[in-house]
């Protein structure tokens, strides 16, 4: 698996587990249309192990492996590590699966799925509306797909590994890690669904977000060098970098606050980042120490804009069940509840 934090030690976890399979049955999930939170769980690579949970914020209960117990034991797939909402359907890409699963978001039923085996392992998804949706894929390309028939479209290539995706304006952005050895933003013009600029930016672009104003792309950095990353602010009118803002120990996921502040993963905790004039407001909003007393990363972050809180995913070891750490703005932990194997990503179901 792909990890921003990945260090030589937890990689080795990974050889030496192995995962069986449940053969209990499991009670299907209540179903709700109530405000949750949605929780992709990655699993263990090659494990066919990947899990949804689901947090239900007003009456704080959790249901762990919804989707299995919506679909007769079935299993959602392997690694799967993006999810978007549209209306009543949640899109998951289950990239080891090489597919995109369809599934009823309040019930967790599966609905349908789109192959992606000839276009690649399905990384991160985006959505104009419920007509129009992307997907970057380690074939080097963005695929659009209609998200009603689930029929492919066409498909554009970009950069080399591309990963986070969004749209803003009339393009779409897209980071191309190249493994962790990419430099470039590729542009995709939505009306021709050609790529029409690269721009250039730090060494392994991961990670796009869009506050309606800006795009924000935050770059991890070398792995094996002096660690340093960057956010690249690149304007949807101009399509350059107008302001740029140097993040130590390898930055990595984030998330959107609102039009004048982000949130960004590092190797000490989340960090919290004034846009606009680019600049950090706290080194250290929340340790990571604090999510995760084993090795002290934070591997996933959203934020619930309703109730002001950020929502950490805790993988522990990479190797058990995880959990979800909420917080609000002053660092105080205010409860959490437990997860799947790698909390990856973490949806505010409103």
């Amino acid at each position: 698996m792909k990890k921003f934090f990945l260090l030589t030690t937890v990689a080795l976890l990974f050889t030496f587990v192995s995962c069986s399979d449940d053969d209990n049955p499991v009670e299907p999930p209540s179903g709700s249309t109530q405000r949750s939170v949605v929780v992709i769980n990655e699993g263990l690579f090659s494990q066919n192990n990947s899990s949804i949970t689901n947090y239900n914020i007003k009456d704080k209960t959790v249901e762990n492996d919804v989707y299995s117990a919506a679909n007769d034991n079935a299993k959602l797939g392997d690694t799967a590590n993006d999810l978007v909402i549209v209306g009543d359907k949640g899109y998951i890409s289950v990239d080891q699966s090489f597919k995109i699963e369809v599934v009823n978001i309040n019930t967790f039923e599966s609905l349908s799925m789109l192959d992606l085996t000839n276009y690649g392992e399905p990384r991160h998804l985006c959505f104009i509306d419920s007509t129009a949706g992307y997907v970057t894929t380690y074939n080097d390309i963005v695929v659009h797909f209609d998200p009603k028939t689930l029929q492919v479209i066409g498909t554009v290539e970009v950069g080399s590994k591309p990963e986070g995706i969004v749209s803003l304006g009339n393009n779409l952005f897209v980071a191309n890690s190249g493994w962790g050895a990419g430099t470039t933003v590729s542009v995709i013009d939505m009306s021709t669904f050609k790529v029409t600029k690269e721009i250039t930016v730090k060494i392994n672009p991961q990670t796009v977000v869009e506050n309606r104003i800006n795009v924000y792309v935050v770059s991890t950095g070398s792995y094996t060098g002096d660690g340093y990353g960057m956010i690249s602010e690149i304007s949807p009118s101009s399509l350059t970098v107008t302001d740029t803002l140097a993040i130590a120990k390898n930055p990595g996921k984030a998330t959107v606050v609102d039009e004048n502040q982000i949130l960004v993963i590092n190797g000490d905790g989340l960090v919290q980042v004034q846009t606009g004039n680019l600049e950090i407001i706290k080194e250290t909003l929340i340790p990571g120490s604090v999510v995760n007393s084993l090795f002290g990363v934070i591997y996933s972050v959203t934020y619930d804009k309703e109730d002001n809180l950020i929502y950490l995913g805790n993988p522990k070891d990479f190797a058990q069940n995880g959990d979800v750490a909420i917080f609000d703005f002053s660092g105080n932990e205010k409860g959490r509840f437990d997860t799947g194997i790698n909390p990856g990503t973490i949806v505010i179901k409103n």
